[in-house]
Order: C-alpha cells, then sequence, then structure tokens
C-alpha cells in the first residue's frame, strides 16, 4: 500500500485507463447514429438550462468611430441575469452585414473583443490577436461581443473577486453548469438580436469566433443542433476532440 492522499489520482488512473462508452470506429461505426448519440449525452451533461424571461432589451447608447457604428446593448436571459452586449456595424460594404458572434476566453472580458484595454494586463492579450470584434468589422462582418457570466462586467464579487468558482459550483448545486448557462445566454443573445430586427444585420448568415477555452465549448454545443443556430464547423471541432478523424 502506498501513501496515495492526493485526490486527484484516482481519477488520473481512470481517465488513463477507460474506453470512452461514445468513441468513434470508423471501421464498425454508423456516424449518423454515433451523432445522434454524442448529441443527446453533451446536451444531457450541460445540465438544466434556465426558464425564459421576457427579454427587456434595451439600447443603452450609440456611437460611431471611423470604421463602424456601435451599439451597447442590455437584456435580460434569466430573471436576475442582465446580459450587455456590444454590436458592431461596419459603416462600408454591402448591406445586411452577416453577424459574428465574438465570445472571450479566459480573459478580462468582452471588451477585449473591443480591443479596448481596461487594465494593465489587457494590452498583451489584445496585442494577442484576440481583438476579435475589431477584424470581423475589417473583414466585412457585423460583430456582437458578448459578456459571458462571471467574465468582465459579469464577474463574481463575492466570495472572492473575479472568481467564478462560487457561481460554477452554485450552478452544479442547483443541477446547472456554468457552461450551460453561458450556452443559454449566447442562445437568448440571438433571440435578442433577431427581436430587434434590424436590417442591417443579416441573421441568416451567423458565425461565432472564439478564443481558446470555455467559449469554444459553447460555439460546440450551440453548433450541435440546439436553439436553432448552426456553426459550419463545430462537429469537425468536435470530431478533433474526440480523436475521430
Amino acid at each position: 500500500m502506498g501513501n496515495n492522499f492526493e485526490p486527484g489520482l484516482p481519477h488520473l488512473h481512470f481517465m488513463n485507463n477507460y474506453k470512452p462508452a461514445l468513441s468513434f470506429n470508423s471501421a464498425v461505426s454508423d456516424y449518423a447514429q454515433w451523432r445522434g448519440k454524442v448529441k443527446s449525452k453533451l446536451f444531457e451533461l450541460i445540465g438544466d438550462m434556465p426558464e425564459k424571461c421576457e427579454p427587456d432589451i434595451c439600447v443603452e447608447y450609440e456611437s460611431e468611430t471611423e470604421l463602424f457604428y456601435e451599439k451597447r446593448i442590455v437584456f435580460t436571459s434569466e430573471l436576475f441575469a442582465d446580459v450587455p452586449m456590444h454590436l458592431l456595424i461596419p459603416k462600408q460594404g454591402n448591406k445586411p452585414f452577416p453577424l459574428v458572434i465574438c465570445l472571450q476566453g479566459h480573459t478580462t472580458g468582452a471588451h477585449i473583443s473591443l480591443g479596448r484595454a481596461k487594465y494593465d494586463w489587457d494590452a498583451h492579450l489584445i496585442e494577442g490577436d484576440r481583438d476579435f470584434a475589431v477584424q470581423a468589422i475589417k473583414q466585412g462582418y457585423a460583430a456582437l461581443a458578448i459578456e459571458l457570466r462571471c467574465f468582465g462586467e459579469r464577474s463574481q464579487d463575492e466570495p472572492k473577486p473575479k472568481d467564478c468558482v462560487h457561481s460554477t459550483m452554485t450552478a452544479l448545486l442547483i443541477g446547472r453548469t456554468m457552461i450551460g448557462e453561458r450556452i443559454y445566454d449566447v442562445s437568448r443573445a440571438i433571440d435578442a438580436m433577431e427581436q430587434l430586427r434590424l436590417p442591417q444585420i443579416d441573421m441568416t448568415n451567423e458565425k461565432i469566433y472564439d478564443a481558446a477555452g470555455v467559449p469554444g465549448n459553447c460555439k460546440l454545443v450551440i453548433g450541435s443542433g440546439g436553439h436553432r443556430f448552426y456553426a459550419d464547423d463545430a462537429w469537425r471541432v468536435f470530431n478533433e476532440l474526440s480523436g475521430w478523424k
């Protein structure tokens, strides 16, 4: 008997030795059937979704730069959960513009997508090619930068500032997951944009652009067929993650 006191050791042993129940083998597996099973399990694992409410959409202000018009929009995704987002619309190009939904990774917030540093350490993130909304505008797309739960303006203040662990653990206790809640917010943001019916935006041609990590997982699940939104590369990403070629 060894002194295996570290709690993560049995988890590591399990992960190193188990055979995934939903692994794909092109020689014996039917892709369509496998995809259906994976989709079902995926939505089971992300937990319960919040209950919808009236979005109560508010355009807080409008401004413009040399490159784009900007709308600061806030809507309610569920009771006590308001979502701020910034819509950028190019000044040049052919309308209506296809929409790119910009999701940040583990940064200080959606302002990174906008190329706006709020903190001393933001500059290197923006320089690191994460100003997604600005890049989208330059490529002829409209851009929607959404503040995800636990980031930026929606960061957790208690019990520890800028810490998403408490909210994530609380979500698990009520049958949800934080990634599920983030997915829900993005879906409701799409609903809000459709409700606004802006003639400059083509809501039939949407894409999601993200940093690695949590937002990438959001794109994957949304693109798997939930909430009417389909990302063209979502299943290709999943195939890479699952080891299927």
